[in-house]
This record gives structure tokens, C-alpha cells and sequence, in this order.
């Protein structure tokens, strides 16, 4: 194992990393979104399950560009998406900017 190895294992490590963090966000931003939006129990089986539309999108979409461009563009360029939307979902001023942002960080997500 060289040096490029170790770079690879810890890239990958990081991309598995976020996948569990964006899987496991949503627990606790769900009590704090409910009070700040006034969410309902739909809203928020909405926000809990839109993430994995973006996973089936993203894999689907991961998976041609990589084909295409390369596996280490498209791995760079999910775990960059994921991490725009992940960071912009906390600057959410209502429900439906939050849906969207989760589902566009979900997409991001899937090619892990």
C-alpha cells in the first residue's frame, strides 16, 4: 500500500462518512424544523423520505457521468454537491427550501 492508496481509503472513508451524516441529520433537525415551519406529521415524512429520491436520481445521474467524465470527477464532483446542499439546507427560511436543498443534497449523496 503507497501513498495514493492511503488517499484513495480516506476519500472513500470521507464519502461514506457523509452519506451516514446526511442518512442520520434529518433525526435532529426534524423537532426544530416542526417548531420553526409549523411542520405536519405529512411534512415530515416528506422530509424524511425526500433524500432518497435524490439517491434514486443521483445514482442513476452518478453513475452516467462517471461512465462519461471519469469515476474520480464524478466521485469529486457528488461529494461537492453534497456538501453545497448540505451546507445551504441550513440556511432554509421555510419548508419548501428545505425539501428541495435535501433532495439536491441527496442527489449529491447517492455516488458512494
Amino acid at each position: 500500500m503507497g501513498k495514493y492508496h492511503w488517499y484513495v481509503l480516506a476519500l472513500c472513508g470521507w464519502a461514506n462518512a457523509s452519506d451516514a451524516v446526511e442518512m442520520l441529520a434529518i433525526s435532529f433537525v426534524l423537532p426544530a424544523a416542526e417548531n420553526e415551519f409549523g411542520l405536519t406529521s405529512s411534512h415530515m415524512g416528506w422530509l424524511t423520505a425526500i433524500i432518497f429520491v435524490g439517491l434514486l436520481i443521483g445514482g442513476w445521474c452518478w453513475g452516467y457521468l462517471s461512465d462519461q467524465y471519469g469515476r474520480r470527477t464524478a466521485l469529486y464532483c457528488s461529494l461537492l454537491a453534497n456538501a453545497l446542499f448540505g451546507l445551504l439546507s441550513s440556511f432554509s427560511v421555510n419548508f419548501e427550501m428545505l425539501l428541495l436543498l435535501r433532495f439536491l443534497s441527496g442527489i449529491g449523496v447517492k455516488y458512494t
